[in-house]
């Protein structure tokens, strides 16, 4: 294979914006999409590399997994073993559960399943995963285990089709990333089908080039450079990918690929021996930089500082240049002692995977080992956090995913007070029945749905088809109270973040403007509506938050002793987001009563995260089971909000 230097360039082109993404540096908001020339760049060599094994008759099955195994697995193996002993320090148990089985499914290449099952790639929870970036490594592995396997089947029919092959997959994978990343963008994310048509149009250009030479083209490959680099500072965490944006990027790198030569501007930039030396360690600055940027967040209580992510990044590429020099380069040169030969090196990767999935598979059946001790010289479990940061689902986790009659979501047969709402909701039900305990409660809530009749936010994380849910529920619930003269109450609750997102409507329009005056109107016709009824109709505000994951941060405090205090923030400090919630409830204040919860959480001074041990949080802004609680019988919210006035917050 022919060594190409704007080979290395390009990679180095990728991994830089995927590292500063992940650090928070505003500019390069579109870093992930160097995952994606990743992609087009290991389809393009793997394509060359069967070919022409396979045209000199040296090809061989054992052979090609063997140098895939040199190539890959002893970095990750380094970097995930480095992982253990911060886990182990510093994670809680729910962290250390995920982490666990992290090592299982990172060391089988099957990553890219869990994380697609435990959260978005781009929530905050995301940046405490050390190894969430090697879904991407799990991807690339499963097309190896196929792709040699349909080449060797395959090609014997001719270049003609088996080209024609490649270009009929790649055309139906992008065709069900189009339609995943509409109806289901966590699995078009991370699986494995509906990102192969990147890898395969490496493929594609490497079949190209392996029968026939294609003239350097000035144009081109400054175009598709350009088309890398553009994405980097243009998209965005709300951009849908990959979809038909991920086509700039990913033709661009096949541009590149096809037209670069050497007399090209593009090749001579990309050929710059700085770029090529960070394109030669890009697999081990990949590798070295979610871990260290994981870690950092865990360990810090506020939001890291962007000198120090730069630090970080910085020193991610220090160390990716010593594990490339020591662990990477001995093992792929096959003069590693004792790992010589093809035997020794398969039987090591074999070992290995064994070894780390058993310890993986000691803190998932432990359950994340609450019994460790923290610094604060108690174990986890002593101090109950894990029941602290449970989610709270009110009654009952029944309540949440759609409209239900389930008694496990109602305190009496002949309910007299509705709580409905979204998740924002459904954490005011300890709070009703610890003041009132012979409260008749019925809760109907579910996540991300404010209860607004006849319309729901749309975007990237919540799909046409959570919309459409979150449509029919509320009808549902309004139908339902109607239906019910028996209920005197309605209390409702929400977040509305549909006052800053796109909005669905029953008609299937997609608003992307007034959202605030859509939402209060469509409010207004259902409480004018209720009212009529007779019922009463009272509007309870979220919580005052500053930002940051309050739960984490109180049970980072208890675990390292500190100030019980610690966590508590200023009135000052809540964030602009949730101001605009608490201006919107101001404004419906003139229709209907309104409950501020900042008046009972920052009474008079701070707002209190943890009172004794209680936590009052269970994350950035959702009140805990026992915060609920505690809120609702030490201000007696039942009376509170049945007595709520008019104008009055």
């Amino acid at each position: 294979m022919r060594y190409r230097p704007e080979i290395d360039g390009l990679r180095a082109i990728a991994v830089l914006p995927v590292v500063l993404f992940h650090a928070d540096i505003p500019a390069f908001s579109g870093g992930y999409i160097g995952v994606d020339v990743f992609f087009v760049i290991s389809g393009y060599l793997m394509s060359i590399l069967i070919l022409e094994g396979m045209r000199d008759g040296s090809f061989s099955l054992l052979g090609f997994y063997e140098r895939r195994a040199r190539r890959i697995l002893p970095a990750l193996f380094t970097v995930m073993i480095c992982c253990i002993p911060f886990a182990w320090l510093w994670m809680q148990p729910s962290q250390l559960e995920e982490f666990a089985k992290s090592l299982i499914t990172v060391s089988l290449f099957a990553s890219n399943f869990q994380f697609w099952q435990e959260s978005g790639y781009f929530t905050a929870d995301a940046e405490l995963k050390p190894l969430l970036h090697t879904w991407s490594l799990a991807v690339e592995e499963q097309y190896y285990l196929v792709i040699p396997l349909v080449t060797l089947a395959f090609w014997r029919f001719g270049q003609t089709r088996f080209l024609a092959l490649l270009v009929t997959v790649a055309a139906g994978s992008f065709l069900l990333c189009e339609w995943g990343w509409r109806n289901a963008p966590d699995f078009n994310f991370y699986f494995t089908a509906t990102r192969v048509w990147e890898l395969l149009i490496g493929a594609i250009c490497g079949v190209i080039l392996t029968n026939r030479t294609i003239a350097p083209n000035q144009a081109f490959a400054a175009a598709g450079l350009a088309l890398v680099v553009i994405p980097v500072f243009w998209f965005d965490s709300s951009t849908p990918f990959p979809s038909l944006y991920a086509l700039l990027p990913v033709i661009g790198t096949g541009c590149v690929i096809l037209f670069a030569g050497e007399r090209t501007m593009a090749a001579q930039v990309l050929s710059h021996r700085w770029l090529v030396g960070i394109g030669l360690i890009s697999y081990s600055i990949y590798l070295w930089h979610q871990p260290l940027f994981a870690f950092t967040r865990l360990r810090l209580f506020d939001e890291p500082s962007t000198g120090l992510m730069l630090l970080l990044s910085l020193a991610s590429v220090m160390l990716a240049y010593a594990s490339w020099r020591w662990v990477e380069q001995p093992f792929r040169r096959h003069d590693a002692r004792f790992f010589s030969s093809r035997r020794m090196a398969l039987g090591a990767s074999v070992m290995t995977i064994g070894l780390l999935s058993a310890v993986g598979a000691m803190g998932v059946l432990n359950d994340g080992v609450p019994e460790r001790a923290m610094v604060s010289g108690r174990t986890y479990a002593e101090m109950g956090l894990s029941e602290k940061l449970a989610l709270n689902f009110g009654l009952h986790s029944d309540c949440e995913f759609a409209f239900t009659l389930s008694t496990h979501c109602r305190t009496h047969e002949n309910p007299e007070l509705v709580l409905w709402g979204d998740s924002y909701a459904m954490h005011l039900a300890p709070a009703l029945l610890a003041s009132r305990p012979d409260i008749r409660m019925v809760q109907h809530t579910m996540s991300a749905c404010s209860p607004v009749v006849g319309g729901a936010l749309i975007n990237k994380s919540y799909p046409m088809a959570s919309s459409r849910r979150c449509i029919q529920f509320n009808d549902q619930v309004f139908d339902w109270i109607k239906g019910n003269p028996g209920i005197e109450t309605v209390v409702l609750s929400s977040a509305f973040a549909i006052l800053s997102a796109e909005i669905y409507h029953r008609d299937g329009r997609v608003t992307h403007t007034l959202q605030h005056e859509w939402v209060r109107q469509a409010l207004s016709r259902t409480i004018d509506t209720l009212k009529q009824l007779g019922k009463e109709v009272v509007l309870v505000s979220p919580a005052p938050a500053n930002g940051i994951d309050l739960g984490a941060c109180l049970a980072k405090a208890a675990m390292l002793g500190l100030s019980q205090t610690h966590c508590d923030f200023k009135r000052s400090d809540i964030i602009p987001f949730v101001r605009t919630r608490f201006e919107f409830a101001t404004d419906m204040a003139s229709q209907i009563p309104v409950v501020m919860l900042a008046d009972l959480i920052c009474d008079g001074g701070p707002c209190r995260t943890r009172i004794g041990d209680i936590f009052i949080y269970r994350d950035n802004a959702h009140l805990s089971a026992e915060g609920s609680a505690y809120l609702g019988a030490t201000h007696d919210f039942y009376r509170l909000v049945k007595d709520a006035k008019v104008g009055e917050q």
